[in-house]
């Protein structure tokens, strides 16, 4: 998603469809708040996917965030792809 440095949008996504480096650039970009939505324990992921989300919490808790975020433990499967 393009954001332009007036747009304060509260964005949501899935916690295994953002990466380090797009996360890093909604940020740079932009955004208002993020709200990551976890996957339930019902859902396995694969060790690729488990390597992607420890990765981003990593990088979540040794950078200095100036937006509200949220991790929202609550399964997601509302969402569609």
């Amino acid at each position: 998603m393009l954001l332009t440095k007036n747009t304060k949008l509260c964005l949501m996504y899935r916690y295994t469809d953002l990466s380090v480096t797009s996360f890093s650039e909604l940020l740079s970009n932009g955004a208002g708040g993020i709200l990551l939505l976890v996957p339930g324990k019902e859902r396995r992921l694969s060790e690729e996917q488990r390597d992607a989300v420890m990765a981003l919490e990593e990088h979540i808790l040794t950078t200095e965030i100036q937006v509200v975020l949220d991790v929202n433990h609550n399964d997601f499967k509302a969402l569609k792809n």
